[in-house]
């Protein structure tokens, strides 16, 4: 694991660098008229900082903690919230976060403001920080069909992430995976309307009742890119928008009370959904009764401008999200003059100046009863909690391996491949190779340790396919590279002894997939595979008796083609996270029952075409044998 300079050259009590007074002291929930008091007290400036979130990387002068921005940002301005993100390629633990946080807080008692709310991108686990826990991904969870698996994950990654001192989780999304190719299909629950409102009510009762407050995402209809490009708009019926499309969002806003809701970065009905009040104002507000906070997603009043080019400057865009929409916290997130600027050059334009004036204040209580709701006014953050001691342990980790085990699924079984039995007490001859048989990183994906996803180096713990096969004390295990992730020979200079290991081999376990990715840096053109993978699985079938197994480790389910053909028994891995490897050969061996269902239809060809399992009995196409 990488050394953390931060935490010796920046985090050494910080909190006590700043003189504490204790006037907005509290010892017990605040009632609403406590709470429109402290509001009352604020000045315009107050108010409009309050709104405003910025980024963690905000804090920092050449790569250190600087505590003088802390309280510059948090004391004389009185920020409202940060976003947490992994700071280059700073991997924090619990302590190291919760130090910073009690230096903000210190900071906010110093000035006399309101506490300030940190948030972060808790997915699958606490996945940023340091140490914690990594469970399967959404779409692993939802291939379980047990929505008391969504509950744990969700459960253990909140006391995870209250351990860093950090009491909001922007999880879970609440969007039906519905296009293949959409770089985020595998942080969904899948297709189905009632699976997704299932799981996704889960997931924010156990994130709620943890004592952090759960960001259902992503309003409204982001994960129905019309040409599976992430962020580009989505094309929905207003009948499919009510009938498939909202329903989850009933489920976690009426039964889950959710506190918090992300808007989305796509447009609906062709207006960007941050501004669009047909959205944000009549169906989240008044149709589906949301009293909560509404936060932007990142760098969203921006966006109106240079992404979906519908405001000529800043002024124009932060008008537009006070008058069409309805967000309450605000992803500036480094603009902060820019933002507290244009907030106030509407508030003094005459013709609207009553209408901002009632947004803001309607925001600002919004805001103070989100914190009011997890105790910040009157529960202090302290420098030590039983649950650091806790985070990663043992027990959660067993926890995430039987999620993992249960969300594999045995799409193809041929002649009983599956599970392997060795004959005669000689020992099986197993050879392993392919790009995701030894990576940590690519059996976990995107949203683990770095937004993109990271290298085994950064991994606390883990068992990659090939590491788990080696101690099967039955099975003689040869391995090979194969080829690489985008489907090039790297065998090198071992091509002739690789070749000779898997003529000789009894089985052949090949481990295929797609390197890690999230949002636009994960868009495709194209839903195959790399042609090196698909042939190189034609290969082995072709030149060796072995039987062939392959494993599939990916985000979204790529187009198998021939492959299928190919192989004699097949498992959908998805992204179980750094022990799938394990999960996976206890699969093959029969120590475990493969269990797991899809939640998606997985597509068979390019085109889409019976995707998703709703679709309309006209969705056909007439194949030359089917007239």
């Amino acid at each position: 694991m990488k050394s953390l300079s931060l935490l010796a050259t920046s985090l050494l009590m910080p909190w006590a660098l700043f003189p504490v007074v204790h006037t907005l002291q509290y010892t017990e929930e605040l009632s609403k008229t406590q709470l429109e008091s402290i509001l009352n007290g604020m000045s315009l400036s107050d108010k409009i900082n309050h709104m405003a979130q910025i980024d963690f990387s905000m804090l920092f002068t050449n790569d250190k903690i600087n505590f003088e921005k802390i309280k510059y940002y948090f004391g004389e301005l009185g920020i409202g919230s940060l976003l947490i993100v992994p700071y280059k390629q700073e991997y924090l633990t619990a302590s190291a976060y919760r130090s910073i946080l009690l230096a903000i807080q210190n900071a906010t008692k110093t000035y006399n403001r309101p506490p300030v709310i940190a948030g972060i991108d808790s997915v699958h686990g606490a996945n940023y920080i340091n140490g914690a826990t990594i469970f399967p991904q959404p779409i692993n969870i939802a291939c379980t069909w047990d929505e008391n698996n969504a509950r744990s994950v969700a459960s253990f990654g909140a006391k995870e992430t209250l351990a860093a001192g950090i009491p909001w989780m922007f999880s879970p999304i609440v969007g039906l995976g519905i296009h293949p190719s959409w770089s985020r299909m595998y942080e969904t629950f899948g297709e189905d309307p009632y699976l997704v409102g299932m799981f996704a009510r889960a997931m924010v009762e156990g994130i709620q009742q943890s004592g952090v407050a759960a960001c259902a995402k992503h309003f409204v209809g982001y994960s129905a890119p019309r040409d599976g490009h992430d962020r580009s708009p989505s094309w929905i019926p207003t009948r499919h928008l009510y009938q498939y499309f909202v329903r989850p969002w009933r489920e976690v806003i009426d039964h889950g009370n959710v506190l918090t809701i992300m808007e989305s970065y796509t447009e609906y009905d062709g207006v960007p959904n941050v501004a669009n009040r047909n959205s944000l104002v009549t169906l989240l507000r008044q149709d589906l009764g949301f009293d909560g906070v509404l936060v932007t997603d990142y760098q969203e009043i921006e966006n109106l401008i240079g992404f979906h080019k519908v405001a000529l400057d800043y002024d124009e865009a932060v008008k537009m999200t006070l008058m069409e929409g309805s967000v309450d916290m605000n992803m500036i997130p480094f603009n902060v003059d820019g933002w507290s600027n244009s907030m106030k050059h509407n508030f003094e334009d005459a013709a609207i100046h009553d209408v901002v004036r009632k947004r803001i204040d309607d925001s600002v209580l919004r805001i103070l009863q989100l914190k009011n709701n997890l105790g910040m006014f009157h529960t202090d953050l302290k420098e030590d909690d039983l649950e650091i001691g806790k985070v990663g342990s043992k027990g959660r980790r067993d926890v995430a391996l039987d999620i993992a085990r249960e969300s594999i699924v045995l799409t193809k079984n041929d002649d009983g491949t599956l599970p392997l039995h060795s004959s005669n007490h000689k020992k099986l001859k197993v050879h392993v190779t392919g790009p995701t048989c030894d990576s940590l990183g690519y059996q976990s994906g995107g949203w683990t340790i770095a937004w993109q996803g990271a290298s085994d180096y950064f991994f606390e713990y883990g068992q990659t396919v090939l590491g788990a096969a080696t101690h099967q004390s039955q099975w003689d295990v040869t391995s090979s590279c194969g080829v690489n992730i985008m489907g090039d020979s790297c065998d090198g200079g071992n091509q002739d002894i690789a070749n000779e290991q898997r003529l000789g081999a009894d089985y052949i376990i090949v481990c295929i997939g797609e390197e890690n990715y999230t949002e636009k840096p994960g868009d495709i053109r194209d839903l195959n595979l790399p042609r090196g993978q698909r042939d190189f699985v034609k290969q082995l079938k072709n030149e060796s008796k072995a039987k062939i197994i392959v494993i599939y480790f990916g985000g979204r389910p790529r187009l198998l083609g021939d492959i299928v053909d190919s192989a004699d028994s097949i498992l959908i891995a998805f992204l179980p996270g750094p022990d799938a490897g394990q999960a996976v050969v206890e699969i093959i061996t029969g120590e475990q029952n493969p269990s797991g269902r899809l939640p998606i239809t997985y597509p068979k060809y390019q085109d889409g075409g019976g995707i998703p399992y709703w679709h309309t009995v006209s969705d056909q196409c007439t194949e030359s044998n089917n007239p």
